[in-house]
């Protein structure tokens, strides 16, 4: 009778925990402005929900508790597809961008569950199943890693304030926002070591933008960063730099400062005056205290061009 009630409570507390994980993925959770780590925390929730989704399976469905391992691990898939691109395909009607990353934690956390406590593997005996485990341990890690390193950055990014880049650190690089065209190089530094390696292709607009960094900048008198351009050539790109009022309000052209800056060949110091920055809105004054974009792009190349962006700082 005592077992019975056990597995009773057990059921409920599951059921408890799997309603509330699904509400958690239309309701609540980090922006696109959200510091990174918690972002990468949200997404474990995935890894979470389906590894409980499993157990409670596994626990509770006879039918499915009681197929052979290979049998449970594909149902288990198409069950982890199909849900998980639902729930991605409804997510874009709550303003949430879908993300392969989610579905890759969505069987991440099926395979959790059914390789460690699936009875069905049992059959195999445990040598069988050591490859196995130490994969999906090691995959796991590796996802638990991603908010560790973020905290670790951001906790430098506060240190080394008011540096806002300096590219000497590895982690820094997931500070900016850019795809695959910004690197760290060691080829023209002007401080330390290490500058940012910039490819400009011949897109409209192409750039990077720096998007995780410590917001208020009231207290500072300029904005300071150096491109070194290793062409014969100069080049003309354009800073642009906005608040979270810019944000909310629409993102109009008008509503942030854009600034054009010609550089020549080797290294151009740029440095732009915080009035400059604060007035550059139209109709109101940027909020000094909620900075939330840095951005640095050229527009309509004829051809590729490669820049070096080095530290990028704040100053009295």
């Amino acid at each position: 009778m005592r077992h019975l009630s056990n597995q009773r409570t057990s059921q409920w507390i599951l059921l408890f925990l799997l309603i509330l994980f699904a509400v958690l993925f239309f309701w609540g959770g980090p922006d696109y402005y959200s510091p990174r780590s918690f972002k990468n925390i949200w997404n474990l929730g995935h890894i979470v929900f389906y590894t409980l989704l499993f157990l409670y399976l596994l626990q509770f469905w006879l039918w499915y508790s009681s197929l052979s391992f290979y049998r449970q691990v594909g149902w288990g898939l198409v069950l982890t597809l199909f849900t998980g691109i639902g729930i991605e395909l409804i997510q874009i009607q709550f303003s949430r961008l879908p993300e392969f990353g989610d579905i890759w934690r969505n069987i991440l956390g099926c395979m959790l569950a059914l390789i460690f406590f699936s009875r069905s593997t049992r059959s195999f005996g445990s040598k069988h199943l050591k490859i196995p485990k130490l994969l999906i341990i090691f995959f796991v890690l590796l996802e638990f890693s991603y908010p560790v390193i973020s905290i670790i950055d951001e906790m430098i990014a506060r240190k080394q304030f008011p540096l806002l880049s300096g590219f000497e650190t590895p982690f820094e690089m997931d500070r900016w926002e850019a795809g695959d065209r910004l690197q760290r190089s060691h080829l023209y530094s002007l401080e330390g070591k290490y500058s940012a390696q910039i490819l400009l292709d011949t897109d409209r607009y192409s750039g990077v933008a720096l998007i995780y960094f410590p917001h208020n900048w009231q207290n500072y008198k300029t904005l300071h960063f150096s491109v070194y351009n290793p062409d014969n050539q100069p080049l003309s790109v354009t800073c642009r730099i906005h608040d979270w009022e810019h944000i909310v309000n629409g993102q109009q052209f008008s509503d942030r400062f854009n600034k054009r800056f010609i550089l020549n060949p080797g290294w151009n110091e740029i440095i732009i005056p915080m009035g400059e920055i604060q007035n550059a809105p139209q109709g109101r004054l940027m909020n000094l205290k909620q900075i939330y974009n840095f951005g640095f792009f050229a527009s309509n190349l004829k051809m590729a061009r490669t820049v070096y962006l080095d530290d990028v700082r704040l100053e009295y």
